[in-house]
């Protein structure tokens, strides 16, 4: 059992955490559920657990680690979220516990992005796709942040601007089948994904 595994870097999504002035601020985050793989994976599912208390009106959750034969505990609090309260401050209070152990604790160097807005027909004001002009939603934040400044990398293989141009203009030129391929081997945003394949549609229409 390695512990300082524990403060390796895990996948994460992105959230809205403020907005104002034309600016949404988003963070970086990860879900109790990633942080309940690591421990299984990093310490086994049998050697750790957690507890729920309330202490002076606020509640707190204790994450225990078996080290040889001693549980050793390190506990934190939360705060309710805006959706689904109750659920939201034990989820924290849990993630906040699991800081204490290293996990997670990557995301507290990470920048706050900000990303301009646009106000909905319903008022609120949402993140912008400068490129597209479109408002963004839920789980489509994260491949937008994570696609800004820089492309996605699998082994050698690159995604960026000038991989997608070449794609696009090898659907103009005839060859989807061809494209239909070489898409295989990236790995690609929703952003990228959804752009070809509408392409694509359109071609195989003609």
């Amino acid at each position: 059992m390695k512990l300082e595994d524990l403060k390796k870097e895990i996948p994460y999504k992105w959230r809205v955490q403020s907005t104002k002035f034309g600016k949404a601020n988003c963070v970086a985050y990860i879900d109790a559920r990633d942080a309940q793989d690591l421990l299984d994976e990093v310490v086994g599912a049998g050697n750790w657990q957690s507890i729920f208390y309330e202490s002076g009106g606020l509640l707190f959750c204790k994450v225990g680690i078996k080290l040889s034969e001693d549980w050793v505990w390190k506990s934190d609090t939360g705060a309710e979220s805006n959706v689904e309260k109750d659920k939201g401050h034990v989820s924290d209070a849990f993630k906040r516990a699991c800081v204490s152990w290293g996990i997670g604790r990557f995301l507290y160097r990470l920048d706050i992005k900000a990303i301009p807005t646009k106000a909905h027909t319903n008022g609120k004001e949402y993140p912008l796709n400068t490129k597209t002009g479109k408002l963004i939603f839920g789980n489509g934040l994260t491949d937008y942040i994570n696609g800004l400044g820089k492309p996605l990398v699998v082994g050698k293989i690159t995604m960026n601007g000038r991989v997608l141009e070449n794609l696009l203009k090898g659907v103009n030129n005839g060859k989807s089948e061809d494209v239909k391929e070489e898409m295989k081997k990236y790995n690609m945003t929703t952003e990228q994904e959804n752009t070809l394949d509408i392409i694509l549609k359109l071609n195989d229409k003609q």
